[in-house]
C-alpha cells in the first residue's frame, strides 16, 4: 500500500482567479467572489495582443489600459469590499496610471468612498536613461526556448534585438516584488500594467506567508505552479475541454461553469478547487492540459521571480471539485527581465467573400487568381505579403506562405462516363456529399504603406461585377499594426512607481516612488505563518481507507467554513487504475472506440487515446500531447518523433524545422513545441489563427502504429 503525506497549515490563503484574458465572461468573476470566501481574486487580462491594442489606442490619444475597466470593476467591487477581498490586476496594460484614476472615479460613482486603490506603474524614462548609460556596449539577446514571455541570456537570432535601439513604447514584466510594495500598503485594489501571469497569483502569497523571493525558490516554485494553473480561469474548470471525441461534457456543465480558486498553506501545498453545485470540470486530465499550456522546456519554465521545474509536477484528485497540485522545484530568480517594445509593423488588410453550392470552390479559387492579378498590375510583387485560404475547406492548415492548390477533385469528372446517366448520378451523389456546401475566400496581407493596403479592399469590390457567378458576404478591414520585439534588460535597471488613489490622499505619488527590485526580502512581520501549528493526514491512493482522507477534508472543511470543498464519499482516487482515474472519467465511449489501446498493435487513432491543447508564445506554439492512460505514454513517446512531428506541422514553419519534445514523467505527458510557427506571432500573423489553437486538433486527427506493451 502507498500513501501519500499530506500536512497543511491552519492559516490558509484562497486566491481565486476572476479573469483569464480580456474578452472573458464577469459573471462567473461575481459568484466566484460572492460564494468563494476568497481572500484574492486575481484578474489576468493582458495578452501580446491586447497589449499591443492597448499601445495602439493610446498612441491615436485614447485608453492605454483595458477598455472594459468600468464593466468589471463596477460588477466586482461592491461585492469584494463587502467581502474583504482584495483585487489584483493587469488590466492598467500601457498606462497603469490611467487605469488608476478611472478606476477611482467608478469606485467613488458606487459610493465605495473609502476604498485604497494603488497602482504599480513601470518608471520607463528613469529606466531607458539608466540603460542607455549602462554598458554602452554590451547586447544583451534573448534566449527563445523561454516560457510565459521571459528571457535569460542567450545565443544570436535573427529575431533579436539590442537593448540601444531606440524603441517608442516599451512594457517590461515585472514579478511578484512590484506587487507585493503594491500589497504593503493595504489596498481594496491594485492595478498593474505588464506584469507576469503567475506574478500576480505569487505575490499575494508570497506577501502573506512572509517567503523571501530570493531564498525561498522552492516555496515561490509552489506559488508559481498555483499561478500558472490558475492564470487563464476556466481553462482549468472545464472551459475550451469538452469534445465529442473523449472529452464529452453536459452542455449544462458548460453552461455553468465555474472559475477556479486555490488553497495554499505557508508549505506551499496546494489545493485546487471550484465552487461546488458549479458545471464544468475540474479534475486531473483539465488540470494536464493547463499545466502543458504555452511553456516550453518544462523544466526550465522562466519567471522574474523564478525558473520553474514543471516536469515532476502531479495531480491528486480528492473529490469532484479539488485536486492536490504538487511537486514544483526551481532555481534562481532570473538575473534579466523582458521587455516588450511596439515597433510600426505597416498597416494589416483583409479581404473576404463567400461562395456556395457546386463548384464554390473553382468559383473562390477564380475570385483569388483576379484579384492576384488586378492588384499585381498595380505594383509588381505587392502580392507576396499576402495569404489565401478557404475558410471550411484549407484555412487552418495550409502550407506557410503560399496560396491554396487548385481542388484535386473538379466538377468535370463527374460526366465524363460515356452519357452513362446512372454512373453519372451515383458520381453525382457521391461527389455532393463530399463537397464543400460553401467556402469563404479570406486574402489577408502586411502591407509598408496604407495605399497598398486599401488596393486589396478596392479590388475585392471588383469582384461583384468582374468576378465569377454568386459571390456574396463582401467584407474588407485595414489597420496599422504593431510588432512587439523582445529586448532583455539587466533586473537592476528596471524601477517602478506606485501611487495611491484614495479620499484622504487623492492621487498622491508613494514617496517610494523608485523601488529596485533588488531590495525586496518581503518578509511580513504581520503574519504569524510559523508551521507549529500542522496536523498530519494521509491520502491512501489505492483508496482502502478513507478515514484518514475524511479526516483531512473536514479540517480543511473547517478553515473556510465548512465552505464549497467537500469530500464525496467512496470517490476514487487511484490514478492508475483506468476505471476509476479521473483522466478517464467520462470516457467510456472513448475506450470502446479504442479496443487495442492497451495488448493490441496496430493503427490507433490519436483521439482516442490522447487529449491535447495548443497554445502560443510570441512566434512559437505548444502542442501537448496527454495519454487519458498512463500505460500508454512511452508506446507514445516511441512513436513521436521530430520527424514524424515535422510531416506533420512542416508545412506550417518558416524555414528549417525547429522542433523540441519535451517529457513530463510527473503526468505522463508530452509536450511538442514548434518555432517559427505562427507567421510571426499573434500581433502580425497573417493566418486566421493566429494563436495556433487549432493545431492540438491537427495532431490528434492522425493515426499511428501504436507498438505493443511487450516491445517496451
Amino acid at each position: 500500500m502507498t500513501t501519500t503525506t499530506i500536512k497543511m497549515n491552519k492559516d490558509i490563503l484562497r486566491i481565486g482567479s476572476g479573469a483569464g484574458y480580456q474578452g472573458d465572461r464577469v459573471p462567473p468573476a461575481v459568484q466566484l467572489v460572492e460564494r468563494g470566501k476568497l481572500d484574492y481574486l486575481v484578474l489576468e487580462c493582458l495578452a501580446e495582443r491586447t497589449l499591443t491594442d492597448s499601445i495602439r489606442r493610446m498612441k491615436n490619444n485614447g485608453k492605454g489600459y483595458d477598455p472594459r475597466l468600468k464593466e468589471w470593476l463596477t460588477s466586482l467591487l461592491p461585492p469584494a469590499k463587502k467581502r474583504n477581498v482584495t483585487i489584483i490586476t493587469n488590466m492598467g496594460a500601457a498606462d497603469p496610471k490611467g487605469a488608476g484614476e478611472e478606476a477611482f472615479e467608478i469606485a467613488k460613482s458606487l459610493g465605495l468612498n473609502d476604498i485604497k486603490i494603488v497602482v504599480i506603474s513601470e518608471n520607463i524614462h528613469n529606466n531607458d536613461n539608466q540603460n542607455h548609460n549602462h554598458n554602452q556596449n554590451k547586447k544583451y539577446n534573448i534566449k527563445l526556448s523561454s516560457t510565459n514571455g521571459f528571457a535569460v541570456d542567450g545565443g544570436l537570432d535573427s529575431d533579436q534585438h539590442s537593448i540601444e535601439e531606440n524603441w517608442e513604447v516599451g512594457c517590461t514584466y515585472l514579478g511578484a516584488d512590484a506587487i507585493i510594495d503594491a500589497l504593503k500598503l493595504g489596498p481594496d485594489l491594485v492595478i498593474a500594467g505588464r506584469v507576469a501571469d503567475p506574478s500576480l497569483f505569487v505575490a499575494p502569497i508570497a506577501f502573506t506567508f512572509g517567503w523571501n523571493l530570493e531564498n525561498d525558490i522552492n516555496l515561490i516554485s509552489q506559488a508559481t505552479l498555483a499561478g500558472h494553473l490558475l492564470e487563464c480561469g476556466c481553462h482549468l474548470t472545464g472551459g475550451y475541454f469538452a469534445h465529442p471525441l473523449g472529452r464529452d461534457m453536459k452542455f449544462d456543465d458548460l453552461l455553468n461553469l465555474s472559475l477556479p480558486f486555490c488553497d495554499i498553506d505557508c508549505n506551499g501545498r496546494i489545493i485546487l478547487g471550484k465552487v461546488e453545485g458549479s458545471g464544468g470540470e475540474l479534475s486531473e486530465r483539465t488540470c494536464k492540459q493547463q499545466l502543458t499550456y504555452e511553456i516550453g522546456n518544462p523544466k526550465e519554465y522562466i519567471t522574474p521571480d523564478a525558473i520553474v521545474d514543471f516536469s515532476k509536477v502531479e495531480f491528486i484528485p480528492i473529490s469532484e471539485n479539488s485536486v492536490i497540485a504538487r511537486g514544483a522545484t526551481g532555481t534562481q530568480r532570473p538575473k534579466t527581465l523582458l521587455r516588450l517594445v511596439a515597433r510600426n509593423a505597416g498597416f494589416k488588410a483583409w479581404a473576404e467573400v463567400s461562395y456556395g453550392g457546386l463548384g464554390c470552390v473553382e468559383r473562390a479559387y477564380w475570385a483569388n487568381k483576379l484579384i492576384y492579378n488586378w492588384m499585381e498590375s498595380r505594383k509588381k510583387g505587392i502580392m507576396n505579403d499576402v495569404f489565401s485560404y478557404l475558410v471550411g475547406y484549407n484555412s487552418l492548415y495550409f502550407p506557410h506562405g503560399s496560396n491554396f492548390s487548385y481542388p484535386p477533385i473538379t466538377i468535370e469528372k463527374l460526366f465524363n462516363n460515356n452519357n452513362n446517366d446512372d454512373i453519372n448520378i451515383n458520381n453525382f451523389q457521391q461527389f455532393n456529399n463530399q463537397y464543400p456546401p460553401e467556402v469563404r475566400l479570406r486574402l489577408d496581407g502586411l502591407f509598408q504603406n496604407k495605399e497598398d493596403a486599401e488596393a486589396l479592399g478596392m479590388e475585392l469590390q471588383g469582384l461583384g461585377l468582374c468576378g465569377p457567378a454568386g459571390g456574396g458576404g463582401f467584407a474588407f478591414g485595414i489597420k496599422k499594426d504593431v510588432r512587439l520585439v523582445k529586448q532583455l534588460i539587466p533586473r537592476e535597471k528596471i524601477n517602478w512607481n506606485t501611487f495611491i488613489f484614495q479620499n484622504n490622499n487623492n492621487n498622491n505619488n508613494n514617496n517610494n516612488n523608485n523601488n529596485n527590485n533588488n531590495n525586496n526580502n518581503n518578509n511580513n512581520n504581520n503574519n504569524n505563518n510559523n508551521n507549529n501549528n500542522n496536523s498530519e493526514y494521509k491520502i491512501n491512493n489505492n483508496n482502502s481507507n478513507n478515514n484518514n482522507l475524511d479526516i483531512f477534508i473536514n479540517q480543511f472543511k473547517t478553515i473556510k467554513n465548512q465552505n464549497i470543498i467537500t469530500y464525496s464519499k467512496g470517490f476514487k482516487i487511484n490514478r492508475f487504475n483506468k476505471n476509476n482515474s479521473s483522466d478517464n472519467n467520462n470516457n467510456n465511449n472513448n475506450n470502446n472506440n479504442n479496443n487495442n489501446n492497451n495488448n493490441n498493435n496496430g493503427k490507433v487513432l490519436l483521439y482516442n487515446i490522447c487529449h491535447s491543447r495548443s497554445g502560443d508564445k510570441g512566434d512559437t506554439t505548444n502542442v501537448s500531447l496527454i495519454p487519458y492512460d498512463p500505460k500508454d505514454f512511452d508506446r507514445i513517446r516511441m512513436v513521436v518523433t521530430k520527424e514524424w512531428v515535422s510531416k506533420i506541422y512542416g508545412n506550417l514553419l518558416r524555414g528549417e524545422p525547429d522542433i523540441s519534445i519535451y517529457s513530463l514523467p510527473g503526468i505522463s505527458s508530452l509536450n511538442i513545441v514548434l518555432n517559427n510557427a505562427l507567421d510571426g506571432g499573434v500581433c502580425v500573423s497573417r493566418r486566421i489563427d493566429r494563436h495556433g489553437k487549432t493545431l492540438s486538433d491537427l495532431i490528434l486527427n492522425q493515426w499511428i502504429d501504436l507498438p505493443k506493451l511487450s516491445n517496451l
